[in-house]
């Protein structure tokens, strides 16, 4: 890849936990998309996995945001990370879903809607699934809150634009209606049969006959 940005330096006297999370974006940036190198390095750090990480994170990501124009590398790397430690498979997974949870509220205040809505409408999906695995907070708080990004999402992954994603987000939407603890139970099933419904209007046996076996 290219010349490493300067917002993967570390000072000196940097924080341990500022440390381990530069590090992390660094082995993420030089083996781009591979999940592989960097749940080796969590799995080698695993005292810096867990909540003293996300005031670090905070902090810098709003310390080093680039400007506007020269941002997609910077958010791009910071979203696969968190995405790697969503569901990486050690630590303590409560822990590692607030660190993505709190991860993807930054992603999302970067590229906003106006200017990034495929990616924002991406982010809000990523949102949503690592609030119906949360496991911290009130079950039916999660919930809500996954069909709010859900249904967020939907607004810019319309049918006609992106068919794929759309049904995708139908059919986790579904997911969180039948999961949902709140408003009445015969109403939620409802609206996840039509989610379901609507999901297999693109997922079709012919064209994702696996999405359709699992739709």
């Amino acid at each position: 890849m290219a010349k490493q940005p300067q917002w993967l330096d570390c000072p000196d006297n940097a924080d341990p936990y500022l440390r381990f999370w530069i590090e992390l974006l660094r082995t993420s940036y030089q083996d781009w998309g591979q999940r592989q190198p960097v749940w080796q390095f969590c799995a080698q750090n695993l005292d810096y996995l867990n909540l003293n990480l996300i005031p670090v994170i905070q902090t810098w990501f709003r310390q080093n945001l680039p400007p506007s124009a020269q941002r997609d590398n910077f958010v791009g790397l910071v979203q696969n990370v968190l995405i790697y430690i969503k569901n990486f498979p050690l630590g303590k997974r409560a822990d590692n879903l607030e660190i993505a949870i709190a991860g993807y509220l930054l992603v999302l205040e970067a590229r906003p809607r106006a200017t990034h809505a495929e990616k924002w409408a991406q982010t809000q999906n990523n949102l949503a699934i690592a609030y119906s695995d949360r496991i911290r907070g009130e079950r039916a708080e999660n919930i809500e809150n996954a069909i709010v990004s859900y249904s967020l999402a939907l607004e810019v992954y319309t049918r006609q634009a992106f068919p794929e994603q759309w049904a995708m987000t139908q059919n986790n939407l579904a997911n969180a209606y039948a999961d949902r603890i709140r408003g009445e139970r015969a109403e939620n099933i409802e609206n996840a049969i039509e989610s379901y419904s609507l999901a297999l209007e693109v997922r079709t046996r012919q064209a994702f006959p696996e999405d359709w076996a699992m739709t």
